[in-house]
């Protein structure tokens, strides 16, 4: 369960929901993301604030909370925490091509080139390459967008936020 809360609202619902004073907080696309849970209890408060780190961190201390580097997240917004890797390559057609994959955890280039060539020869399409001579032969250029990146983007084009 998650409750969302002002973040000066924050102490009084801990103390409230019997939760230590105890707050994770961690910068994200310019506003602070302030959590603190109890999962035994299944308990996830949270709050949003724009205003500079320090400040928000002095404030909260002077509040009598203890501030941590990090974050609660509750199931949905973990599974919501991909990463998307794609790779834009040369193909044998007339125009550039496209593969694009959704990772849980942030991979490497490397990892996400490795990954698109094993689906190319599991496909019959690797002409049984090596990855060496693969990435030579494709001119690959690596694109791989965090989390914040594809929050970020949706921001951007969201008329409500402009």
């Amino acid at each position: 369960m998650v409750l969302h809360v002002s973040w000066k609202d924050l102490p009084e619902a801990l103390d409230r929901l019997g939760l230590p004073r105890r707050v994770w907080m961690e910068l994200s696309q310019g506003r602070i993301l302030l959590t603190a849970a109890d999962p035994g209890a299944n308990c996830l408060v949270r709050s949003e604030v724009r205003s500079a780190e320090e400040s928000v961190h002095r404030a909260l201390t002077d509040l009598g909370l203890e501030v941590l580097s990090g974050r609660w997240a509750d199931r949905e917004e973990d599974a919501a925490r991909l990463w998307v890797a794609s790779v834009a390559y040369q193909s044998d057609e007339a125009r550039p091509g496209l593969w694009v994959d959704a990772l849980p955890y942030e991979p490497t280039e490397g990892e996400v080139l490795l990954r698109f060539h094993e689906e190319m020869k599991e496909s019959g399409l690797g002409l049984e390459l090596s990855l060496e001579e693969f990435r030579d032969a494709i001119q690959p250029n690596v694109v791989i967008l965090s989390p914040d990146d594809l929050s970020r983007f949706a921001l951007a084009s969201d008329p409500a936020c402009s």
